[in-house]
């Protein structure tokens, strides 16, 4: 398609593909592990395990790769802020700090839980 429209117009195209990232896949028996920390943490209804499926990627991926691991995303939006919700990567993205607090916790229980069950 493409050196057919350059092509209609006297140019001329030519394409290269790279694969960059790839997919982050996560490991069932992780995810379920993560999921049970994050209900002890914030509760289950505030836990999502059937988020849909998504196009991005992430270097996280090529850890995957080598070890099993869960690619988890931690709610940062403060709920009682009634001002226009921005993602991450946007300029007027302003974290909830609170979210750090609960993000710290997961990451903590979730690494001295698996090395408990280790050993």
């Amino acid at each position: 398609i493409v050196k057919s429209i350059t092509q209609a117009h006297g140019g001329k195209a030519e394409i290269e593909f790279k694969a960059f990232a790839n997919p982050v896949i996560n490991d069932e028996a992780s995810s379920l592990f993560a999921a049970k920390i994050a209900k002890n943490i914030v509760g289950e209804d505030n836990v999502i395990t059937n988020q849909e499926k998504a196009l991005g990627a992430d270097d996280f991926a090529d850890f995957q790769a080598v070890v099993p691991g869960v690619y988890a995303h931690i709610g940062s939006r403060d709920p009682q802020d009634k001002g226009t919700h921005y993602p991450h990567h946007n300029e007027r993205f302003n974290i909830d700090d609170k979210c750090l607090l609960v993000a710290t916790n997961f990451y903590i229980q979730y690494a001295l839980e698996y090395l408990n069950k280790s050993n």
